[in-house]
């Protein structure tokens, strides 16, 4: 442990910490670095350093007079493991644009960033849904850190931070980025280079969810070439009779055609979630899975919002499967004999038509078992 090594600090400093670190036995695998007094926690890890000195640099901004750091092994702890620091070094440095932000007047939006050059060591990123012009108590980050070659996304609030999503990506100056905030369903998604990146995030604070300063964050010489912020707004809905109100052949709603197995094809008429139709879809034989789909036109780079809503008469997994998207796969558990409404955000990741959605169970279905869906769509957002 090292702690205290320099005291020559003002709370909002943005310091470069630099140091030499060795460490045994090898079967060390990882150790967390965790930098005390600071606004980002942990900052980085170490893998099997060993026997052999390996240079660390890590970026950090501190709230504090007095910072220092701790190593805290993963795996394998024992009063064996050791490490070694040494030429540690705190160093205060002065950033071109450290943090701008500006209040927008809306909270659920969708933030692009067009990152310019991100040299190793340097970070740069967005924060969005910040409770003033500093971020100082709340906000969201999404932030390229070079030091780490990961995408990580975090929440603060009341000064505590809370990783997200903390995903590798490859980094290549010119890439964008994104994070959309969804204030209805409290969802925040992150995307990088025509990918999404990690999990949805639930996002419901209520100290965030509705502040609206926005803006960019960078350290050293990183640069920004571009931003665009815009409130949530959708384009016309793309998917054929996705609200099933457009009349029905042999009982498959037009617009749709069959994927899976032995199933039948009914227009519901009372189990319904808008309108005064649904595709009900009936298992007929067993260990078969059930499903529809459709083709869609898709740009790459481009945000879009899926939305369905499905019923089913027993708890099951359902699967939802996409070409030239990301993900290209969601699976939803749907509670049995309850309308359930799920909404995913996609990036586009080939341009044309040919896209298929399809809407089938995952593993073995079994005789008579039922899914209605209803109220689809897919929907680019503006």
């Amino acid at each position: 442990m090292l702690t205290g090594f320099t005291s020559a600090l003002a709370a909002g400093d943005f310091v470069k910490v630099t140091f030499d670190i060795k460490g045994g036995p090898s079967y060390v695998a990882e150790a967390i670095i965790i930098l005390t007094g600071t606004i980002n926690q942990t900052i980085g890890t170490i893998t099997s350093p060993g026997e052999s000195w390996v240079a660390r640099t890590f970026y950090a901004q501190s709230l504090y007079a007095n910072i220092g750091m701790f190593f805290l092994p993963t795996s394998d702890i024992s009063d064996t493991v050791y490490y070694l620091i040494d030429n540690a070094t705190v160093e205060v440095i002065t950033l071109p644009s450290i943090l701008a932000l500006s209040d927008f007047g809306f909270s659920g939006g969708r933030f692009k960033a067009t990152f310019g050059t991100v040299a190793a060591g340097e970070m740069a990123g967005l924060v969005i849904l910040a409770n003033d012009s500093t971020a100082s108590t709340d906000g969201v980050f999404g932030i390229i850190d070079r030091s780490t070659g990961k995408l990580h996304v975090y929440k603060r609030v009341a000064g505590t931070d809370t990783t997200l999503i903390n995903e590798t990506v490859t980094y290549n100056d010119g890439d964008v980025g994104w994070l959309v905030f969804d204030r209805a369903e409290q969802t925040l998604d992150a995307f990088f280079d025509n990918a999404k990146v990690g999990e949805t995030a639930d996002l419901g604070d209520a100290s965030i969810i509705d502040t609206s300063h926005h803006g960019i964050l960078l350290t050293g010489g990183a640069t920004m070439d571009a931003i665009d912020f815009k409130e949530l707004g959708y384009d016309e809905n793309l998917l054929t009779n996705g609200n099933m109100e457009s009349g029905f052949t042999s009982g498959l709603a037009d617009g749709w055609t069959k994927e899976g197995g032995n199933q039948t094809f009914t227009e519901e008429t009372t189990i319904v979630f808008e309108g005064s139709s649904a595709q009900k879809v009936t298992v007929v034989d067993d260990g078969q899975g059930i499903g529809i789909k459709q083709s869609a036109s898709i740009v790459t780079g481009q945000i879009y919002r899926f939305e369905r809503t499905i019923y089913a008469n027993s708890e099951r997994t359902y699967s939802d499967n996409y070409t030239n998207l990301s993900p290209t796969a969601h699976n939803n558990t749907v509670p049995a004999t309850t309308q359930t409404t799920i909404v995913s955000y996609l990036i586009g990741t080939a341009t044309g038509a040919g896209t298929q959605f399809f809407f089938y169970s995952t593993g073995n279905c079994t005789t008579d078992d039922i899914i209605i869906l209803d109220a689809l769509s897919l929907r680019q957002v503006r």
